[in-house]
């Protein structure tokens, strides 16, 4: 006999890193919850750590869920990226960032963003 279904996948949570010029990109898929939002935050400590200034965008449009742990890991990451002089642009999943997008750089598009880097 078969119980419940898990109601989270944290193994179908997946980030893919590119660059793109002097910009880094990281795509999220999945469940953004305190396990896989550690795993983020690892990526954008190194992240902002060897860049500078910062440029990055967070695609976060293939998330299929997000809580305030993840919420603030994003707008921490936002924070640390300004004041090192650069800047981190969240795209594709602002509802995601429930009622409240302060603190956020919001964008709609990965293409949108590069765009306000000065790219393509």
């Amino acid at each position: 006999m078969n119980g419940p279904g898990p109601t989270r996948h944290e193994d179908d949570f997946d980030i893919r890193v590119r660059t793109r010029g002097h910009v880094v990109i990281i795509q999220l898929t999945g469940p953004l919850t305190e396990t896989t939002g550690n795993i983020l935050r690892m990526y954008l400590m190194g992240t902002l750590a060897t860049q500078a200034p910062p440029a990055l965008i967070v695609d976060i449009g293939d998330v299929s869920e997000t809580g305030d742990f993840g919420r603030e890991i994003l707008r921490s990451a936002t924070r640390h990226a300004r004041e090192s002089a650069g800047r981190l642009i969240i795209t594709g999943g602002a509802p995601l960032l429930g009622g409240s997008p302060a603190g956020f750089d919001l964008l709609p598009s990965i293409g949108d963003a590069l765009a306000a880097f000065g790219g393509p």
